[in-house]
């Protein structure tokens, strides 16, 4: 809906400076399907990198505290506590769903189609 009133918001405002229909069109067609989409995808790219970023720092806090005898509930409660975003609300996802009774492995592969790079 928000595309849409972008849409015809630019068409206006192109035909208000007198360009003509076709640009004023071709300018509303632009602002509609182009331009939310290519915010989202740019926002989505960014988050993936942060994630892609702090990542290895949250598999090193969990080999780390593996191999110390913490379990492994544990090592997720604290990246979910002390990474940075997005890893952080990621991790606090897995925590969550853990303690609704989700199995782990689901809860993780809810973590890899929710930050599917590529």
């Amino acid at each position: 809906m928000m595309a849409g009133v972008l849409g015809v918001g630019t068409l206006l405002g192109v035909l208000l400076t007198g360009v003509g229909i076709i640009p004023a069109a071709g300018a509303g067609f632009a602002a509609a399907f182009g331009l939310p989409f290519w915010i989202l995808a740019f926002l989505k790219k960014r988050r993936e990198n942060k994630f892609l970023a702090a990542f290895p720092d949250a598999v090193d806090v969990i080999v780390r505290g593996i191999k110390s005898g913490l379990p492994l509930m544990d090592c997720l409660k604290v990246i979910a506590a002390d990474s940075q975003e997005p890893v952080k609300s990621e991790f606090r996802a897995i925590v969550e769903s853990q303690a609704i009774g989700v199995p782990l492995g689901d809860a993780c592969l809810r973590l890899y189609e929710r930050m599917s790079v590529g």
